[in-house]
């Protein structure tokens, strides 16, 4: 009786640890195998239970941590990583209140030249800039005819701050996240990573050619959302 007990139990281990991996599987790749199948009529409840269990927590396939049963991933960072794919590498910015893009005033190769909107023109290398992944859903907004950076002055953060173009230099005033504000339109705010609430903006909402760009409190209006227009180069 004993060595029937004894032999029970090792097949009931073998069992379950069948069952434990081909769930495991399963909850991976979507594919339920035939021990799967068959743990849901023949496995004894208690195994059964226990196969649910490791469902619940098996690991990603990229190998990350699993998720408390019943978490679902943050939508927020969701939709993060899902504009950072949308950013398209190369593109004109426009300000969705005026129509007018961003550029470097006069095409200016220089350090400190300042930021301003102006009427598009195709020809302008000063109004095309590279979006330039750095990590964490930033980026370094690289005007194309300098290959210098967009940023704030002196890593200002007050409202008002002159936004300029200036060697890139790796500094969190130069590094801007892309905020989805109306995926319809394709629209987003430009938020500069040295300081909180504050976007890129068109001063005054002025509708002008020529009007100045600064970095200012973020108040959801038109004059701080820009249209991202991909080019090909």
């Amino acid at each position: 009786m004993h060595t029937s007990r004894t032999t029970s139990a090792r097949v009931r281990r073998v069992f379950t640890r069948g069952i434990v991996a081909a769930t495991a599987l399963a909850a991976v790749t979507g594919v339920v195998t035939p021990a799967v199948a068959v743990a849901a009529v023949d496995a004894p409840s208690d195994t059964a239970a226990l196969a649910a269990g490791v469902a619940t927590t098996a690991y990603a396939a990229d190998g990350a941590a699993p998720e408390a049963a019943g978490t679902a991933a943050s939508p927020a960072a969701s939709a993060s990583a899902a504009s950072a794919a949308a950013v398209p590498p190369v593109a004109k910015l426009q300000a969705a209140h005026s129509g007018l893009c961003l550029t470097i005033a006069n095409g200016s190769l220089r350090n400190g030249a300042n930021a301003t909107q102006a009427t598009r023109a195709d020809s302008l290398d000063s109004q095309v800039f590279d979006l330039v992944p750095v990590g964490s859903g930033n980026f370094e907004v690289r005007a194309r005819h300098s290959g210098k950076c967009l940023e704030v002055e002196n890593s200002g953060t007050n409202a008002g701050a002159v936004v300029q173009q200036w060697w890139c230099v790796g500094g969190t005033q130069q590094r801007w996240k892309m905020v989805v504000a109306d995926a319809t339109k394709k629209l987003y705010e430009l938020r500069p990573t040295h300081t909180a609430d504050r976007c890129l903006d068109v001063r005054s909402g002025s509708k002008a050619d020529g009007a100045a760009v600064q970095q200012y409190t973020c108040n959801s209006t038109l004059a701080q959302r820009w249209r991202v227009q991909p080019l090909k180069v």
